[in-house]
């Protein structure tokens, strides 16, 4: 490899062998030496790879940069704007570093070149152009940045990187606008709507699959498809498309590859070839083969070569096309390759004799199938030396290792197409031509009720049980027992567990059942919504059984990536990973995984230290806030949450008002469903109704009623209330004559005296307001009305919410819901949940508490309500690193009295901040703040006994060197809170302790 190459690389701070591999290396690390592989297969013009290593040993290091050169050319050729479209469609590498004669063109491989004059254009995908002469000096791109992931947080670069641009949103837009097109254009009447999307569904996806058969192509031109094959059928063109535009020709062309094939994959049932005999599909071929975009320069096919397009991006658009099922979520393809690898790491694989069995209780369209299924190629080829296992080597793996089980025929069918390329995917196209497919759902995805399976009657389905290595899956997320075997195995369960399954969420009973398809000592990773598995008060007892009675290792929360995680659905998420042994009763590890750029844009998660919180055992069985305690940020926020459940509380003290001074306290009404109620207005005001009619409208008027208590009177809009009060000029008369919840019972809660609370969080205060006036208003306030002589009461608890703007950061410790399931509101249980002491000093908090609090409410909170863009991810400011040198000294010199801080050192890609103890090292410290690389080159230095803690790919880390403390983290503000401060100190004196010190 050219050495000029590597020094120009050594400027970027590339390190040959450590972070930077040659596409012919053939490293140690198994998945290093996998991915170059396939590198050198794909791009063999590649000539270095650059990998995010991660400091969590269950991480797979991550191919995240391709480096090109063109030392030889004054400029980029004109082709390799295709090489870069071709990476785009891999939806893997990012970046690409394209070195020319003078410069280095950094390019976004996140970003679809532009298409003119006949060919790709990479202009609009060009980062930055940096001259060899100033390489040195530029360090925005630096490796260093990428190695502790700093660079990924850079807000000017992230419009280079969004999840939109990619290969799979385009085209799974497309696809499905391809499919609303062919049915709203099917000019003959012989088909109604509902079949006519049933057809173009399932031969739109035959047609992908073939499309792939027809694009592969090995290194030596061969293809799947013999020349003139197409030909046979369509009497014209040798392309698939040639065969869709003669009738019937598609018939025959299926049947000869069901024949070629085998599996069922192919077969057309009695309908749908009757239909297919005559049907003219000029409608289905014109939008199949439709162009990319408005401008005709480009058709679809030609941007989208299979060649490139990865497999599981298949499978995921085949999941899209699923019938939607109540509380089902599709899971994402980055999200499914972490938890492969924390479920199947490979070296496990490697080191096992045997077969390892995976199923997936609710498999869809098999996304988790396919990934397992590769991860065991992985590691045959690697246990093997053989990057080309046989064709029998791929079916063994697949028909005695992966096996799927779900209620819908389609997600069957879909399961057994997305194997099927993924078995394709591993074969040159002459072992295609060779292969015979297995008809998977015989034996492999069964089309069955997962509970059916579990209750096993008659030992039917005891080849299923207590038979696999890994249970792996994303259940639904219904609260519904949506099916009789559900409902029976909750009422087995219900004896056993002695209380009835929380909200009827079928997606708790997945969870408490899985280990019975597991072998002793197997694993599952199940998908969970966050709420009722960790968050909810009402699971607290279905939480204690389950730690009682399962062996849970680790639980990843991705409650904060509730918005972006699952596309349209704002859904917040956990993945439990158990172990089919009895409780060790040892720490369970809660890892909160943030919302960074790099999660939001779906490319890979960050994770650092203070995302990592062990709890103990008895915590997991007794403390319900510990996990919330966590998602704020953990630490010494336990402690306060533990002493807030201890004292009296809002609810305890309306209790008494309510049952000893005639007090009422309540929500506002709901209106409910608008066009119900027009049509119930309707009904009123119609004197002949048909029986049909009259049955609709005593369903609407037992579901809607009128309150004269609210209509015509004054109402205050629920926007028109903030931490500043009502404002008086918004107030109007509300005309609505039928509500869904009128307060009935409580409708004392608008008269005066009465204080209204808003359900809303500001980093001020609780919007609250005592009023003497007749006021309505809607469910997101809560009105609390007294007796006129109890006005003072309401004026003391007014002042009481008002001026402690720390009750907002207890509601977010408190609440089930705010910052879970809602990032800016709170519930009516969450404020009555609030302290309300008699004695006010037992509310005090110390000035440790104040910073733990205070931090939550001005950054945990937004940081939760805008990711990405929070103000914890901006650079730190001086006065913030001085704040934390004040907290830390503060903490540390409480029992060892005379550390001090020296200056903090800013490096391009991190902030070394200096403590000494006694006297101060001052050349040492004076020659660091001067010359960075020699700070880096002694840090180095001290860690090298960890080879899992290099000082490059940690975002955090404390060195102990003589007389001083490094703490070494990046520069952004979330890194160097007064929080954090305390955190850092806690660990430091536990360091020292343990050390003997």
């Amino acid at each position: 490899m050219d050495k000029k190459l590597t020094e120009k690389l050594k400027k970027l701070d590339f390190v040959k062998d450590q972070n930077l591999f040659a596409i012919g290396d053939e490293p140690q690390n198994p998945y290093i030496y996998l991915s170059l592989l396939e590198t050198k297969k794909l791009f063999p013009e590649v000539s270095y790879v650059y990998f995010r290593q991660f400091p969590q040993e269950t991480r797979a290091p991550l191919a995240q940069a391709y480096i090109f050169d063109f030392s030889d050319e004054i400029a980029l050729p004109k082709v390799f704007g295709e090489t870069v479209k071709n990476i785009w469609l891999t939806g893997k590498i990012p970046l690409i570093y394209a070195f020319t004669q003078t410069e280095v063109n950094i390019i976004s491989a996140n970003k679809q070149p532009d298409y003119k004059d006949s060919c790709f254009d990479v202009e609009n995908s060009i980062l930055d152009q940096i001259e060899l002469a100033n390489l040195a000096n530029n360090k925005i791109f630096s490796a260093k940045r990428l190695d502790n992931g700093s660079f990924w947080d850079d807000q000017k670069l992230s419009k280079y990187f969004n999840f939109k641009d990619s290969p799979y949103e385009i085209l799974l837009k497309k696809l499905k606008d391809m499919l609303n097109d062919i049915v709203d254009s099917e000019s003959e009447q012989e088909l109604d709507k509902v079949t006519a999307k049933s057809l173009y569904q399932k031969l739109l996806l035959r047609s992908i699959l073939i499309k792939y058969l027809e694009d592969r192509t090995d290194e030596n031109e061969d293809k799947i498809f013999k020349k003139g094959f197409f030909e046979k059928f369509s009497n014209s063109e040798d392309y698939f498309i040639s065969v869709l535009s003669k009738r019937g020709a598609i018939i025959d062309l299926f049947a000869q590859l069901e024949k070629d094939f085998n599996g069922n994959i192919f077969a057309l049932t009695e309908f749908e070839k009757k239909i297919l005999r005559s049907k003219d599909l000029s409608s289905f071929i014109s939008v199949f083969d439709d162009f990319v975009d408005d401008k005709k320069q480009i058709r679809i096919w030609k941007l989208y070569s299979f060649n490139f397009i990865p497999i599981e991006l298949i499978s995921n658009i085949y999941e899209e096309f699923m019938p939607k099922t109540t509380g089902v979520v599709y899971t994402p393809p980055f999200l499914v390759d972490f938890l492969i690898d924390q479920s199947m790491p490979l070296k496990d694989l490697i080191d096992r004799n045997g077969y390892f069995r995976v199923i997936d209780p609710s498999c869809g369209s098999g996304v988790f199938l396919v990934a397992a299924f590769k991860r065991l190629v992985q590691a045959w080829k690697i246990k093997h030396k053989d990057p080309k296992p046989k064709i029998k080597d791929l079916k063994e793996i697949l028909l005695n290792c992966i096996f799927g089980i779900d209620l819908q025929k389609e997600s069957i069918e879909l399961a057994a197409f997305s194997l099927t390329i993924a078995l394709c995917d591993q074969l040159s196209p002459k072992n295609i031509r060779e292969l015979q497919f297995k008809d998977l759902t015989e034996n492999n995805l069964l089309k069955q009720d997962f509970f059916t399976v579990i209750l096993n009657n008659d030992n039917k389905y005891d080849n299923f049980l207590n038979s696999f290595d890994l249970v792996i899956g994303n259940p639904p997320f219904d609260s519904h027992l949506t099916t009789l075997d559900a409902g029976k195995v909750e009422q087995r369960q219900k004896v056993i567990r002695g209380f009835k399954i929380p909200d009827n969420q079928i997606s708790l009973l997945f969870l408490e059942t899985v280990l019975i398809l597991c072998k002793t000592n197997g694993r599952t990773c199940i998908i969970q919504p966050a709420g009722p598995s960790l968050y909810n008060s009402g699971s607290f007892n279905f939480r204690s059984y389950l730690f009682k009675t399962c062996n849970i290792l680790n639980i990843y929360d991705l409650t904060p990536l509730e918005s972006t995680l699952f596309g349209i659905a704002d859904v917040a998420t956990t993945a439990f990973i158990m172990e089919n042994t009895e409780p060790t009763e040892q720490p369970i590890f809660h890892i909160t995984i943030r919302r960074t750029s790099s999660a939001k844009e779906r490319m890979f998660f960050e994770l650092d230290s203070y995302d990592f919180h062990k709890v103990s055992y008895k915590d997991a069985l007794e403390n319900r806030l510990v996990w919330k305690s966590n998602l704020l940020g953990g630490g010494r926020l336990k402690f306060i949450s533990e002493r807030l459940q201890m004292l009296k509380t809002f609810e305890q003290f309306l209790d008494k008002k309510i049952e000893n001074n005639g007090w009422f306290v309540g929500e506002g009404f709901i209106i409910g469903n608008r066009k119900e109620i027009e049509e119930l207005e309707k009904y009123t005001s119609n004197r002949f109704l048909s029986d049909q009619e009259l049955k609709a409208f005593n369903k609407l008027k037992r579901k809607y009623k009128q309150a004269d208590f609210i209509t015509s009177k004054s109402h205050i809009p629920t926007q028109a209330f903030s931490e500043n009060g009502i404002d008086n000029s918004k107030i109007i008369s509300i005309s609505q004559k039928y509500f869904y919840r009128i307060s009935e019972k409580n409708k004392l809660i608008f008269s005066p005296p009465h204080l209204l609370i808003k359900k809303s969080i500001t980093t001020s205060s609780i919007p609250i307001e005592c009023r003497d006036d007749y006021l309505t208003f809607k469910d997101r306030i809560v009105g609390i009305h007294a007796k006129d002589n109890q006005k003072d009461e309401l004026k003391k608890i007014e002042s009481y919410i008002k001026n402690n703007h720390y009750l907002i950061g207890f509601i977010a410790l408190l609440s089930s819901t705010f910052m879970v399931n809602r990032a800016t509101a709170f519930g009516k249980d969450d404020l009555l949940s609030l302290p309300y002491p008699e004695n006010p000093e037992d509310l005090k908090l110390s000035s440790f508490e104040q910073i733990l609090i205070d931090d939550v409410i001005h950054y945990q909170i937004d940081f939760r309500s805008k990711g990405e863009k929070s103000k914890v991810l901006f650079p730190t400011e001086s006065n913030n690193l001085i704040d934390f040198a004040d907290k830390f000294l503060t903490v540390i010199n409480s029992v060892y009295k005379e550390f001090k801080a020296a200056e903090p050192i800013e490096t391009n890609s991190f902030i070394c901040y200096p403590f000494y103890f006694g006297d101060k090292p001052k050349q040492d410290l004076e020659e660091f703040k001067n010359n960075t690389e020699i700070l880096e080159k002694h840090l180095e230095s001290l860690i090298k006994h960890q080879p899992t803690s290099t000082l490059r790919i940690n975002r955090i880390l404390r060195i102990y060197d003589k007389n001083i403390i490094y703490l070494i983290k990046p520069n952004q503000l979330r890194y160097w809170l007064k929080s954090i401060a305390i955190r850092d100190a806690d660990e430091t004196v536990a360091d020292f302790i343990e050390k003997g010190f």
